[in-house]
């Protein structure tokens, strides 16, 4: 029985990383399923909320400028966020996700944490992952990326009048 199986314990682990629990034969052998579905609600959460998607962009520039409350969304956003690709982590170092599937999430992970704000937010928040799982995200975030993922948005332009 894999940790990825039909016991209580596989259900708990879907649940964490917020994977359907389906069937068919990748679910049968607890791989998890293909795509991206480790963020679409968190996504589709922001793409439905222009109050949201203004905090959200607001944060990725700054988390300590941004006041309780949103720091509070902000938050969870990105608690959840990082949550999902935990559990999408630990199936790949299990080997039930593909490296190719894995390098997207890398790649996602290296364009968010690319920004100051979700920096700081990693710096208060980051002893809630896993040791194994931090030093991950460590070194993508000590590979310094250039914020380019919402470079097109000129989040430092002032606001139109």
């Amino acid at each position: 029985m894999t940790p990825f199986s039909s016991s209580g314990r596989g259900h708990w682990c879907h649940s964490l990383v917020d994977l359907p629990c389906c069937s068919g034969s990748r679910a049968e052998q607890g791989a998890p399923p293909r795509g991206n579905q480790y963020s679409d609600r968190a996504v589709e959460r922001a793409g439905q909320s222009r109050e949201f998607a203004a905090l959200f962009l607001q944060g990725v520039r700054s988390f300590h400028d941004l006041d309780g409350p949103d720091k509070l969304r902000f938050s969870a956003f990105f608690t959840r966020f990082t949550r999902n690709c935990e559990g999408m982590f630990i199936y790949y170092r299990d080997g039930a996700l593909e490296k190719p599937l894995w390098d997207e999430v890398e790649r996602t992970i290296s364009d968010y944490f690319a920004y100051p704000g979700v920096k700081e937010w990693w710096s208060t928040r980051k002893h809630w992952l896993t040791d194994e799982f931090r030093a991950v995200v460590e070194v993508l975030i000590a590979k310094n990326p250039e914020a380019i993922l919402y470079a097109a948005y000129k989040l430092d332009a002032p606001p139109k009048a």
